[in-house]
């Protein structure tokens, strides 16, 4: 049968300092939020832990190893600490806050769940701040990035059902598209059904995701102002975001299309060009 000293890896003589250092040790490589942790080992190495780093627990311990306990001498009574004083749940505090995915904070009960990925773009990573997240329920969850995050990253909050983690998984920031014109507009692509009958589009800013409602009968060049949604400026100010529709026809000819196209321009002719 296995033993706590054997789950340790230690022998029966090790003193506290030597159940401490094998606990640190392998309670970081089997953590289950370690990249091979194992909740059923780590469970074993903290029921290990809090018997033999507790002088009378350790004792009537090792009172039922028969014969393991005759073989050996029983390790020397020590007085019993309060338990707000035990210096193994002291020892743990010190050690758990220790742990890369737990900041200065000894647990309640258990160790926070596995963390919940977030996406984060490139420049909220460098520039730091508030974002608020969809959580349980649709309940809406504040978040705080520090300003020079990076991808992996995990984040602490408190909430109301204990602590959660979150890793940040950085996201590619919009490519920057080719301006048009000096006004500095960016193009929006859009079929020719959505210029006609009217749509809304999700645009990525350069201050977030926005939804663009386009109303009926859109023409290219047409151009929408989204304010105070542009780069931020060296001086600290932010701009507007111009956007610039570009119709875009369908990639394969259609003969449905054209024909309709054809019968339409017959019956409605428009002029597009002035008359020299």
């Amino acid at each position: 049968m296995q033993t706590h000293y054997d789950v340790l890896g230690i022998t029966i003589q090790a003193s506290v300092d030597e159940i401490k250092q094998a606990y640190r040790r392998l309670a970081r490589q089997y953590h289950p939020d370690a990249p091979h942790g194992s909740t059923a080992r780590f469970q074993a190495l903290g029921q290990a832990y809090e018997i033999l780093c507790h002088a009378e627990k350790r004792r009537q311990y090792d009172a039922t190893l028969i014969p393991s306990a005759k073989k050996h001498p029983t390790p020397p009574k020590r007085q019993t600490t309060p338990k707000s004083q035990n210096p193994a749940a002291k020892d743990e505090r010190s050690l758990w806050s220790s742990f890369p995915w737990h900041k200065g904070r000894a647990p309640t009960s258990e160790p926070p769940s596995k963390p919940m990925d977030i996406p984060v773009s490139a420049q909220q990573c460098q520039e730091g701040g508030k974002l608020t997240i969809s959580w349980k329920e649709g309940k809406a969850l504040k978040i705080s990035i520090p300003k020079g995050a990076k991808h992996g990253d995990l984040l602490k909050m408190n909430t109301s059902e204990g602590p959660l983690l979150a890793r940040v998984v950085v996201t590619q920031d919009p490519p920057n598209p080719q301006p048009l014109g000096d006004e500095g507009a960016v193009r929006l692509p859009l079929s020719l059904g959505e210029a006609i009958t009217g749509t809304r589009v999700d645009v990525i800013t350069p201050q977030g995701a926005v939804s663009l409602k386009i109303p009926p009968h859109t023409s290219s060049h047409r151009v929408f102002r989204l304010k105070g949604k542009g780069p931020r400026q060296p001086d600290g100010t932010v701009g507007d975001y111009l956007l610039s529709i570009q119709i875009v026809l369908p990639p394969a000819l259609d003969p449905a299309l054209m024909a309709f196209a054809a019968q339409w321009q017959n019956n409605h002719p428009y002029d597009v060009r002035p008359k020299a």
